[in-house]
């Protein structure tokens, strides 16, 4: 139980792109964009969640070249947010469009998002605390 709540302090402690992100949406778009791109964010979050549990990462591992791929994908759009932020302009830009932003662009980062996967695993797979009981286990979890 110790090294479970370890690894969840350690995994959920550091800031990963979901949490930027969030921070960034709710710094220039305000609270009422930022609550809906939390949702968004949340609701990936436990379907990424339901993956592990499912086994459908441990399916993967199988096919190397698809996890490649995956994790090649994710990667990239990573780095297309990165040069984004890095490549903006600082203060109020009133020649552009404003970008709208929803509850379908916070699923799409956490669901790219690696270190959600790694939590995921690392939390439902990597570190069993009841060894009489996987579907007890994985509701305390959850919850």
């Amino acid at each position: 139980m110790f090294n479970f709540i370890l690894a969840v302090v350690v995994l959920v402690a550091t800031p990963g792109p979901a949490l930027m992100s969030i921070v960034g949406v709710g710094a220039a778009f305000g609270f009422k964009v930022g609550v809906v791109y939390v949702a968004g964010v949340i609701l990936a979050a436990n379907f990424v969640s339901l993956l592990a549990v499912s086994g459908l990462f441990a399916f993967l591992t199988a096919f190397p070249r698809l996890q490649f791929l995956l994790t090649t994908i994710s990667v990239c759009y990573l780095c297309y947010i990165a040069y984004r932020i890095a490549t903006s302009k600082v203060g109020l830009d009133t020649t552009s469009k404003p970008v709208k932003i929803g509850l379908s662009d916070g699923i799409v980062i956490q669901l790219l998002n690696p270190k959600a996967c790694v939590i995921a695993l690392a939390l439902f797979s990597g570190s069993p605390f009841l060894d009489h009981s996987l579907k007890i286990e994985t509701i305390l979890k959850f919850w």
